[in-house]
């Protein structure tokens, strides 16, 4: 039943994408601290200019979350899917982030940290990146929290400059680029993923 299952939502998918273009999933690595965070970030995702299909929480320790932080979680409204993975051990950052990876049904994987506080054109800009250009794996900036002007400007997506490299032994070190918040696209799965480091 749940091959079957499986096979619909890929079909979905499938229609989906071939009718508005690539399908995004947002992918969140969590720890028990970040569980007050998620009814915000959702809300955060409901008010895109171009809404996620899906958005996964992969949490760690889940035990340690607390009733109140359940609660808020199921009560939120998100305006497109939702999946949880709940493991009991600890997992680090990128074994989360993984574990959300293998069952997200998106063409691109945006991460996402439960604390950051994503732009409104986040899903937007990213998607029509990856529309628009041949890359395979996408790195932007993050501005201090505080930047209230930061949030509440508007971007054109064609005048934001996309610096592109084709091997990474190129890839130079720019101020506030976020590392924790990579786009990729899905077929970047089948050649690298995350370690089981801690960091």
């Amino acid at each position: 039943m749940s091959k079957f299952v499986s096979k619909i939502f890929y079909l979905y998918f499938t229609l989906i994408s071939s009718l508005y273009g690539l399908t995004t999933s947002i992918i969140v690595p969590c720890y028990p601290g970040h569980a007050k965070y998620i009814p915000a970030l959702i809300e955060y995702y409901n008010n895109q200019t171009v809404l996620p299909d899906e958005m996964i929480f992969s949490f760690s320790e889940a035990w340690k979350i607390t009733d109140e932080e359940r609660c808020a979680i199921v009560n939120a409204q998100p305006k497109f899917s939702i999946n949880l993975i709940i493991f009991e051990e600890v997992k680090y950052a990128g074994q989360n982030r993984r574990a959300a990876c293998d069952i997200a049904m998106g063409d691109l994987l945006l991460c996402q940290d439960a604390d950051d506080i994503p732009h409104p054109q986040r899903v937007e800009i990213i998607k029509k990146t990856f529309e628009n250009n041949q890359i395979d794996l996408l790195l932007h900036r993050w501005k201090p929290s505080g930047d209230n002007k930061f949030m509440e400007q508007k971007y054109q997506s064609k005048r934001i400059f996309l610096y592109q490299i084709k091997h990474w032994k190129r890839h130079q070190f720019i101020d506030y680029i976020h590392y924790g918040n990579v786009c990729i696209r899905r077929g970047v799965l089948d050649k690298v993923t995350w370690s089981d480091m801690k960091n």
